[in-house]
């Protein structure tokens, strides 16, 4: 990270006034509420303090036999400044809590952004549950530090310094005598500081770990019932919560001896200045008026202190939580904006790839070794070979998911850095194999397509793309809602809601990324009628495993080790007798032994039912 972390020999106080200024930089638009915020609860410490003392001179002075009559205008000054902070304090408590919520969402905007603009590169290395903590219980911790830490935070440092400088004008003896407890009590957390700093590192990582194996879990469950799993899970997510609770009791202890010297230490530095303002009460060197006076300011001096040491506590954990946080935000995406418009004058959907070499990490194999290619506008290719070929490689790097390591991904002629992502975007639409529903309507999802959709071209689009019938079906129609993940529907049925999307966004370039490779014949059937109607006068690249699938495109490109083996028609490669002929006999034979597989399985079922219902009925 590149703020500064505290070390052994830091004093606790420049530690909390370095996770302060840290946790600052996330509100930087909220700078001038803060001030407010900061502002009035200064206000609001120095009242009480003038409160207390003009309370606790009220209760010398009658002890020592002054007038009622002579304390009204003490006891009016001691109801101005108890109703005046009275007022600010609620006051401020509420403001306080508008800019915390206020920053929340701002600061969740920015993280999804942010997100945004790292995906896939970073998501895909991260797990779920971790992001997912850090958008929702860190970000919530700042809420924490602007309601409530940042308040008692200004009490400590204005609080305690006024106090002891009003001791000290009763009598310099009691300032001297309380200062070593103060410090003392002040120093208590840098004993323990590098153990609270790893502790609330350690704590923030369990819980994200753990929330990250509960997703996992419940994600994965029907899986996990279906192969018999659940102890395993039951194991894994026991050992997380276990980690969990350690660092925590870890964490708790450490602050419970935190708590212990804390209040040892008030205990002897109260019990020190009040001897000692008693004793110079009596000796004379001290008005008895101001003893009680002593006394409380004795208290309000401590009292801030203690509070220094909850803060020094919680900020390890906000401050965990802001690493995090900043972890994210201060992350370079691997794919950044070149240029903020498009090239001039019309943009013919022409793909090309020129020498184009990938690999997903520095240590990682190369996925693309000079890869070259070309679909024409309006022209359907399908994108062929064995698994790792790099055939949704491609298709990343033409969406600028990644950039290239060498070479270029063009249209018409420009290379897509030439292009804002969002225009390249704009241009392109894309139906995954593993099409994501999201937990709402249908008509809500397929207006993902385009955001500003109308109803009337919502439903045209799903006419289109063959889902009218199936939708019309459902419970409530367009708008039942699909459940997270879409999982009410079948694969060929969320297969046709995203191709739905695709001709509602009408996008010059389709993108479709083994779109049938695991349908059924009769989702099959119907998927494929979507994508002859969607690629009819599109620029568009199939990736594809199925013969039939293959064959419906005007051209084929064979992959295979990161190049372009084989290029030309169906017919023209099936003629050729190469790798391509191969690898369609080789799909055809597993087809077959699926297809007859299938049809054994179901002769099976069948007699073995029939022989059950003759012997049911034989007396």
């Amino acid at each position: 990270m590149s703020h500064e972390h505290s070390t052994h020999f830091d004093l606790p106080v420049g530690q909390v006034f370095r996770k302060v200024r840290v946790i600052d930089r996330l509100l930087t638009s909220y700078h001038m509420d803060l001030w407010k915020v900061k502002i009035a609860s200064i206000v609001i410490q120095v009242l009480g303090i003038l409160s207390a003392i003009t309370g606790a001179y009220l209760v010398g002075s009658v002890i020592t036999g002054v007038s009622v009559i002579d304390l009204w205008p003490t006891i009016g000054l001691l109801l101005l400044f108890t109703v005046t902070q009275f007022g600010l304090s609620n006051l401020n408590t509420y403001w306080a809590h508008v800019i915390a919520f206020r920053s929340l969402a701002e600061i969740r905007k920015a993280l999804y952004q942010k997100l945004d603009e790292l995906a896939p590169a970073y998501v895909i290395k991260q797990r779920s549950g971790n992001l997912a903590r850090s958008a929702l219980s860190d970000v919530n911790l700042l809420e924490l530090y602007i309601a409530h830490t940042l308040p008692e935070f200004l009490q400590a440092i204005v609080v305690t310094p006024l106090a002891l400088i009003f001791l000290g004008l009763i009598h310099w003896s009691l300032m001297i005598a309380l200062a070593p407890f103060l410090i003392a009590a002040i120093t208590v957390p840098d004993w323990f500081a590098r153990r609270a700093e790893a502790q609330g590192k350690a704590h923030r990582e369990s819980a994200g770990t753990m929330s990250a194996d509960v997703i996992d879990y419940i994600q994965g469950m029907r899986e996990v019932v279906a192969f018999g799993a659940v102890k395993l899970s039951m194991n894994r997510l026991d050992a997380s919560q276990q980690k969990y609770s350690d660092t925590y009791v870890a964490y708790e202890s450490r602050s419970g001896m935190e708590r212990g010297a804390g209040d040892a230490l008030l205990a002897g530095g109260m019990v020190v200045t009040v001897a000692l303002g008693g004793w110079l009460s009596i000796m004379g060197y001290m008005d008895v008026a101001l003893y009680p006076v002593a006394a409380v300011l004795t208290a309000m001096a401590f009292s801030p202190v203690m509070h220094l040491l909850n803060i020094a506590r919680q900020l390890s954990q906000t401050a965990a939580a802001t690493d995090r946080v900043f972890g994210i935000m201060n992350t370079q995406p691997s794919v950044v904006d070149r240029v903020s418009a498009p090239p001039e004058g019309p943009i013919t959907p022409e793909v090309c790839f020129e020498d184009v070499r990938f690999r997903y990490g520095a240590e990682l194999p190369e996925v693309l070794k000079g890869v070259n290619l070309k679909v024409s506008p309006g022209e359907t290719v399908a994108l062929v070979g064995p698994s790792g070929a790099g055939k949704s490689t491609c298709t990343y790097l033409l969406l600028r998911l990644w950039d290239p390591a060498e070479g270029s991904v063009r249209i018409d002629g420009h290379d897509l850095l030439e292009f804002p992502q969002e225009y390249l975007r704009d241009m392109i639409a894309y139906v995954p194999q593993d099409v994501y529903l999201f937990n709402m309507s249908v008509k809500e999802n397929i207006r993902i397509g385009r955001s500003d959709a109308t109803e009337t071209e919502i439903k045209d689009a799903a006419r289109r793309a063959f889902a009218l019938d199936f939708i019309e079906a459902l419970p409530d129609k367009w708008d039942t809602v699909l459940g997270e993940r879409g999982t009410t529907l079948s694969g060929g049925q969320r297969q046709r809601i995203a191709i739905a999307r695709a001709f509602l966004k009408n996008a010059h370039i389709l993108i479709m990324d083994e779109a049938v490779s695991s349908l059924d014949t009769e989702s099959e059937v119907n998927v494929r009628k979507a994508i002859k109607e969607i690629s009819a006068g599109r620029t568009t690249l199939i990736v594809a495993h199925r013969p039939s699938t293959i064959r419906s495109a005007d051209r084929v490109i064979m992959l295979a080790n990161g190049k372009v083996e084989e290029n030309g028609t169906f017919d023209e490669l099936i003629a050729a007798n190469g790798a391509f002929s191969r690898l369609m006999a080789a799909q055809i034979i597993t087809q077959m032994d699926h297809k007859m597989t299938t049809q054994m399985d179901h002769k099976t079922t069948t007699q073995t039912t029939t022989k059950m219902t003759v012997q049911r009925a034989t007396p």
